[in-house]
């Protein structure tokens, strides 16, 4: 007669995330805590993940066989599946590395994770040229939950690479040569002689490149020249999520308290951004400070602009 015996798939007791070492949860037990850090990061949102496969149940007669694959849940949404997996024989225990790791966005939640071995749910999950064997088992009560969350990870306030002055796109540590098409002027005619006034738009720019959401609210200044006072002053900033950016513009009026006035000469001039300039907010780099020099192009010999110097090139 036909032997009506199975494999058994199992994922042993302990896993590895990043560089630590978990237990899994044991059925109805307390929830394992795993509290990922910036140490435990392959690359920007990518984890390492190590867990066990193995065949040793004392009721397992057979190999495993090829095919299965494993799948990865996180708050009940299949997040990853595995590579169609090898046979495993009796008695075979292995250790294996999630392909690529899991992509994973820190926040501030705690989260359950589940591996699904041997899933039955992966149909839905791949293309239909991708194989797929779902194999028998002893005891198919393949699941292994954990909950993660996240510790240490901040967030990294930065200027972008551009800010705006009038009608030109200037990249920070660079110069800009500001023409008339580039500045406001306002004439104050009080009956004796003309008054001008003269100041230019600025929009620039606040990112949030860290790995958490920046917490309102900090203040950002920009500064003219060496005045001791900022121009520009922006209190009261709000949260800004991971990978967040946005525009805060200053239009020039002569009204206006936040403004960018000038008197166009032959100086350079030199237009700095502070972000956060009280530090409020804990930062992977709390280096926070971006500047452009300025010139004005009918000040410069034939009233042209010199040839921009070219950018430095990336490190290799």
């Amino acid at each position: 007669g036909k032997c009506g015996c199975s494999g058994d798939l199992e994922a042993g007791s302990q896993f590895q995330f990043g560089e630590q070492t978990k237990e899994w949860n044991e059925r109805d037990q307390t929830a394992v805590q795993v509290c990922l850090t910036p140490e435990d990061m392959l690359e920007k949102y990518y984890f390492p993940f190590v867990y066990i496969e193995m065949n040793v149940n004392p009721l397992s007669l057979i190999p495993v066989g090829e095919n299965f694959r494993n799948q990865i849940y996180w708050d009940g949404k299949s997040i990853s599946v595995s590579e169609a997996r090898p046979e495993i024989d009796v008695g075979v225990i292995r250790t294996v590395e999630w392909q690529g790791g899991l992509k994973l966005v820190p926040d501030r939640e705690v989260h359950k994770m589940e591996l699904w071995l041997d899933s039955p749910n992966v149909g839905a999950f791949l293309p239909i040229t991708e194989v797929w064997d779902l194999q028998p088992e002893v005891n198919d009560n393949n699941t292994y939950t954990a909950e993660v969350s996240f510790c240490g990870f901040k967030p990294d306030l930065t200027a972008g690479e551009y800010l705006y002055l009038g009608t030109q796109k200037v990249r920070w540590g660079t110069q800009a040569c500001l023409g008339e098409e580039d500045v406001e002027i306002l004439v104050d005619d009080d009956g004796e002689m003309n008054i001008y006034y003269m100041g230019v738009n600025v929009i620039y720019q606040e990112h949030n490149i860290g790995m958490d959401h920046a917490d309102g609210y900090w203040r950002n200044f920009l500064y003219y020249d060496n005045m001791v006072t900022p121009i520009i002053e922006d209190s009261f900033r709000p949260n800004l999520l991971i990978d967040g950016s946005r525009n805060i513009t200053h239009a020039w009026s002569q009204e206006s308290v936040n403004k960018l006035s000038i008197q166009m000469n032959d100086k350079v001039h030199t237009l700095k951004y502070v972000i956060d300039v009280d530090n409020h907010v804990a930062e992977m780099d709390e280096n926070n400070e971006w500047s452009i020099k300025i010139i004005y192009k009918q000040f410069q010999p034939g009233g042209v602009c010199p040839e921009a110097p070219p950018s430095p090139s990336p490190p290799p």
